[in-house]
């Protein structure tokens, strides 16, 4: 059997897609440098703790204090996202059921928009905490930082998934 110039170059692009996944995989797990495991606050190497330290002006008190915040959002964020993950899935496999029980549909999809109101409150409070910690001069410098996240954040106006309008 004949090797066409085509097959020798899927098998090469194959082989170079190995190898790139396994050196993003290496550079991932030898990433962590100088963070700390999750849940146990933050590494000078964080992302966060330079902005923090270089654009808003945190002191070593201030980030005592957001590191203390920072682990307890953590810890209610990641019971929010196992409660959905649960909702989800059995919301989602009621898409298989033989029978559809359309009020087992509607009590799970007011469970998971009340679980989503719970988050939003959630990250209001805090960023409402980490707001308190702030000078009144980081003050200004914070709110340009969640404004700039919630412009980010934001779809594109009048733009629909799939290319709809």
């Amino acid at each position: 059997m004949r090797t066409t110039g085509n097959t020798r170059w899927a098998a090469i692009a194959i082989i170079s897609l190995i190898v790139l996944n396994l050196g993003t995989l290496t550079f991932m797990v030898l990433q962590n440098g100088g963070r700390p495991l999750p849940g146990r606050g933050m590494g000078k190497n964080d992302p966060v703790y330079i902005f923090f330290r270089d654009e808003i002006g945190f002191d070593e008190a201030q980030f005592a204090q957001f590191d203390q915040l920072r682990v307890k959002n953590r810890a209610e964020m990641k019971e929010y996202n196992d409660q959905m993950r649960k909702l989800k899935d059995t919301f989602f496999r009621l898409m298989a059921s033989e029978i559809k029980d359309q009020a087992a549909v509607d009590s799970l999809a007011t469970s998971i928009g009340q679980l989503q109101t719970n988050i939003d409150l959630t990250v209001f409070e805090h960023f409402s905490s980490l707001r308190e910690i702030c000078t009144d001069k980081q003050k200004g410098k914070f709110d340009l930082l969640i404004d700039d996240l919630l412009r980010r954040n934001r779809p594109p106006q009048g733009h629909m998934p799939g290319g709809r309008r």
